[in-house]
């Protein structure tokens, strides 16, 4: 930005302030530089007028001046710190659309030592998507360069990992550099480098084996964007489906939560990885497997019959899970009624109080047991009789009977 042309100094006779008004934008962004070179403070605010000039080089001058004056100054005038990065980024994006030797300059920002001016200039470079594609290889290098910093602010590498997806800067090869970022200390550049790879489409893809390697990582972060990134690779992903299936017994419920969401993604593939944790011999992979099933929609859906299996399992829990699953199935699992119907008759009474309870959620097919929920009215437990009752109340007609 510093090399920027600067056109010959105007009369000392005509005011600065005048200057930054005149109509010549060379005699404007001299004003500005001048203004800047000289420390002055004073006026700032008409100086930062200038970030919204017409002329892209004035705004970049503005921009650089923003840039120095230092955040107290800023916040003197009411600017917030998200103000000033809006308008400084929208300054440089117009300077940067001038020609592709612009893209250069700013990316030397992305050495400034402050993290945030490291940030904005990465998000300049990230919505001008079709400037300076010659030069997108130095660029990317830079960009792969600063993830690659331990000490880099988080906000940064969000930034970057935005630009190292947009079209523009897809066709470098740079898949196996972001790759090797898997391995950095930093967990949070390992959590970029995951996500990274996994909105790189083809070329991301290929490093799945590598992303799932880092669903046993210590910090839950990079296991849940490690379950993500696999949910966007397509194919190579869903063959991991298995290894995602694991984090559904994390210990971390954001984690959790993430394995889910990507076996769902994951489509078939994913629901039948889930379905397999049907049978474990830990009952609590079996609950969290019907319970996953039964947040997988369609696909999760296609294997009631085997969550109905469940409803005859040795643990009580496992078979108030299976109901409950069952129930949230659609006709699915309402074809199940039946086999819900008979846990009315269990010897546990928590069982029974969640029987009549699915059985209510299953609509028509639900209905048609009205007559063994109302039995349970004078079951010998005060939770199962009130239960029924509510049961009773959903039914429709059948349980008004």
């Amino acid at each position: 930005l510093a090399s920027m042309p600067v056109s010959l100094t105007p009369a000392e006779s005509v005011p600065w302030i005048s200057r930054l008004e005149d109509v010549l934008p060379s005699v404007r962004q001299e004003a500005v530089e001048t203004h800047h070179r000289e420390g002055r403070l004073e006026h700032a605010d008409q100086v930062l007028k200038k970030l919204d000039d017409e002329d892209a080089a004035v705004c970049a001058a503005a921009a650089r001046y923003l840039l120095d004056i230092g955040m107290p100054c800023v916040h003197s005038m009411g600017m917030t710190f998200s103000d000033m990065r809006k308008r400084f980024v929208k300054a440089l994006g117009r300077f940067v659309e001038k020609g592709p030797t612009q893209v250069l300059e700013v990316s030397k920002l992305l050495e400034d030592e402050r993290c945030e001016i490291q940030g904005w200039a990465a998000e300049v470079l990230a919505l001008m998507p079709d400037k300076g594609a010659e030069h997108d290889a130095e660029v990317v290098s830079k960009l792969l360069e600063r993830m690659n910093n331990v000490n880099l602010h988080e906000h940064t590498q969000r930034v970057t990992s935005f630009f190292l997806v947009t079209p523009r800067a897809r066709h470098v090869t740079y898949s196996n550099h972001v790759a090797k970022l898997l391995q950095n200390p930093k967990f949070v550049i390992r959590t970029v480098a995951a996500v990274t790879l996994g909105r790189m489409g083809e070329q991301g893809a290929a490093y799945a084996a590598e992303v799932a390697k880092l669903l046993l990582d210590e910090h839950s972060d990079v296991r849940s964007c490690a379950a993500k990134a696999l949910g966007w690779m397509g194919k190579q992903g869903a063959a991991l489906a298995a290894e995602v299936a694991k984090l559904l017994l994390d210990e971390n419920k954001g984690v959790r939560s993430a394995a889910e969401e990507t076996l769902k993604l994951m489509g078939e593939q994913g629901a039948a990885q889930v379905a397999r944790l049907l049978c474990d011999e830990d009952k609590e992979v079996r609950i969290c497997a019907a319970g996953a099933l039964q947040r997988m929609g369609e696909q999760g859906a296609a294997y009631a019959g085997e969550v109905a299996q469940l409803l005859r399992d040795e643990n009580e829990n496992v078979r108030i899970h299976a109901a409950g699953a069952l129930a949230c199935m659609d006709e699915q699992g309402a074809a199940y009624a039946g086999e819900v119907a008979q846990l009315l008759r269990d010897e546990n009474e928590n069982v029974r109080i969640h029987a009549a309870g699915a059985l209510a959620r299953m609509g028509r097919q639900g209905a048609a047991y009205a007559g063994e929920v109302a039995q349970r009215l004078h079951d010998k437990n005060e939770g199962v009789r009130s239960r029924a009752a509510e049961a009773l109340g959903w039914m429709g007609r059948q349980g008004a009977a």
